[in-house]
């Protein structure tokens, strides 16, 4: 089954690889952007591999926005898919002491620090967070996506610069679409996570982290102006299981282009995609439908979108590593595909490309992916993640004994589905109301 799948995948991938016709994809070259105000965003693990670039770098960046996510550095790191699971999302109908503590990321933080892996986090203080948690999602917990704030909160200064937004939503990208998507509160892998929410997700998020909430008149994108390019000019040297797709997209508005009349300096934006909805299940179809393009021209916004890849058995959905495949240090700038991003921004804005870091491969006991001696294939209940493609929570009978993480507990409980909606609901809003006004009062909506 697994040889199967590996074969049509494979076949996906070549003809996905030919999508952008017969030449062969460009490369990236020096634009012209204001290098001051750089962002980021990304869906579910793309949200959370924007953290990390972020935390690793953070006086490059301006602002993020997050869409249905987890946190930065959630888990312990193993490289292990069903630690993952089980300590940062609700598939496992976790116990309270195997859900991970979001307070135990400083700790993390401050090691990366003292070893400068990672820029000084208080490089944040004036930095713009726009955050985006569905009630419904079906990964994640309203407190696994919403603990981004208990993370963050210790270096933005302001609450104003920070914008939250809940919405009764399942695993999706918001946008405004009506002509492709799944409806808001449906499960949306048939239509890559493009979720019909009746407001535009990027739309809001770039509004606030770059023109303050201000809005512009629509500019209709240009699909045929998405481009290929060779992301494996930015891979050589690094590890060889980077886990990094040999082609991303990009797209350049008319008025960024030289050759416009109207050629003006413009904004610079990367965007993750999520699991199952890269250039390797998706081709481009996840972004045409996010609504990027459109802003991008009525912004002047280039956007840049890397490609993740998937790897068999640990990463069969072609997530970003999210969860230390690569070693210990995956979340910090010695991860190998942060070091690939961190070269196409290099390239961009016209500097030499970083030489590769070291520790990137051999920071969990000296072996690729996990250093415990344990197999990294998905359990039965994580294939009904991972291997079949799917997100939606199996219903478990009985009481499941589980190995869980003996030291990192959390004291929060996920529990079922429909019980995890309520009691999420009411932790964040009526057990703890200073924590939500704290990050919340000057942007938030509920939808």
């Amino acid at each position: 089954m697994r040889t199967l799948i590996t074969v049509v995948l494979l076949i996906l991938s070549i003809v996905s690889g030919n999508n952008g016709g017969p030449n062969s994809p460009s490369k990236l070259g020096h634009m012209v952007v204001h290098k001051d105000k750089i962002t980021l965003s990304g869906f579910s693990s793309g949200g959370t591999f924007a953290q990390m670039l972020q935390f690793s770098y953070s006086s490059l960046f301006s602002g993020i926005a997050v869409f249905s996510h987890t946190y930065y550095r959630c888990g312990t790191g193993t490289g292990l898919v069903d630690d993952y699971d089980r300590q940062c999302t609700k598939l496992f109908n976790a116990s309270e002491f195997e859900v991970y503590n979001p307070d135990l990321v400083h700790e993390d933080i401050k090691e990366y620090v003292g070893l400068k892996k990672i820029e000084n986090p208080m490089n944040l203080k004036d930095k713009r967070l726009y955050v985006y948690a569905g009630l419904r999602n079906a990964l994640f917990t309203p407190r696994q996506s919403l603990s981004i704030l208990s993370v963050y909160e210790r270096y933005i200064d302001s609450p104003q610069s920070i914008f939250t937004r809940v919405q009764d939503a399942d695993l999706v990208l918001p946008t405004d679409n009506t002509a492709y998507g799944v409806p808001c509160t449906e499960f949306s892998e048939k239509a890559f996570f493009i979720g019909q929410c009746g407001f535009s997700g990027v739309t809001e998020a770039l509004n606030f982290l770059l023109f303050n909430n201000t809005s512009a008149a629509h500019v209709r994108g240009n699909p045929n102006s998405l481009m290929e390019f060779d992301q494996t000019e930015f891979t050589r040297d690094l590890p060889s299981k980077h886990q990094m797709d040999t082609v991303g997209y990009y797209y350049v508005p008319k008025r960024c282009r030289r050759s416009s009349s109207n050629y003006r300096q413009c904004y610079l934006h990367f965007y993750f995609h999520g699991c199952a909805s890269g250039r390797q299940f998706a081709n481009s179809t996840h972004i045409q439908h996010s609504g990027l393009l459109k802003l991008a021209e009525s912004r002047n916004i280039i956007m840049i979108f890397p490609q993740a890849a998937l790897s068999l058995p640990e990463n069969d959905i072609g997530c970003w590593d999210t969860f230390g495949i690569s070693g210990k240090y995956y979340a910090t700038q010695d991860g190998p595909q942060i070091q690939a991003v961190k070269r196409m921004i290099d390239t961009i804005l016209g500097y030499p490309m970083s030489p590769p870091k070291g520790g990137s491969s051999g920071g969990n006991g000296g072996s690729w992916g996990n250093g415990n001696g344990r197999p990294n294939t998905p359990t039965a209940q994580s294939q009904h993640f991972h291997q079949q493609h799917k997100y939606k929570h199996r219903p478990t009978t009985g009481k499941q004994k589980q190995k869980g993480n003996r030291h990192r507990g959390s004291g929060q409980s996920s529990g079922s589905s429909k019980l995890e909606f309520y009691f999420g609901y009411f932790v964040l809003f009526t057990l703890t109301p200073a924590f939500f006004a704290l990050h919340c009062t000057a942007h938030v909506k509920l939808t």
